[in-house]
């Protein structure tokens, strides 16, 4: 069973975000094996400094030999079926993929350079806390399709 690790900045504030997202960590347990990894957001007024802190946060709770993704604006734009695709192809090379979501500044440059790939959902601006639970739909969306499972129509 392919492992998936959902690493991010900072912690769900909102119930009602927090509801979706164990809807959908429940949902995708029957595919995968899913962890959910929160470092701390930084307290740094600086944005230069904030990411620099939490880049040093994600690199040190990365796993090791894991396929590493993150969520960048300047990412490659994806779809529901790119997603699948994905999911259905990287487990031939890798058991376990990382999946990183930065926080209100974005990820440090040092960390998008060593990913395997740069993902955007869209040239929007989205707040980080919405867009773990966008994510986890998506991973479920993508599942749903290779299952062909009616979710996705």
């Amino acid at each position: 069973m392919l492992k998936i690790t959902l690493l991010t900045v900072g912690t769900i504030k909102e119930s009602y975000l927090s509801l979706g997202i164990q809807e959908f960590e429940k949902r995708l347990k029957s595919f995968v094996q899913l962890q959910i990894v929160e470092v701390k957001e930084s307290t740094h007024q600086q944005p230069t400094l904030a990411l620099r802190e939490e880049g040093r946060a994600l690199f040190k709770a990365l796993p090791k030999e894991a396929y590493v993704i993150v969520f960048a604006i300047e990412g490659k734009t994806i779809s529901s079926e790119g997603i699948a695709e994905a999911l259905e192809t990287i487990p031939h090379h890798h058991s376990h993929v990382v999946f990183i979501i930065g926080g209100s500044h974005g990820v440090d440059a040092a960390l998008k350079k060593q990913a395997h790939a740069l993902w955007s959902f869209s040239s929007l601006t989205f707040p980080h806390q919405l867009f773990r639970l966008m994510v986890l739909e998506q991973l479920y969306r993508g599942m749903s399709i290779l299952a062909h499972h009616p979710y996705h129509k």
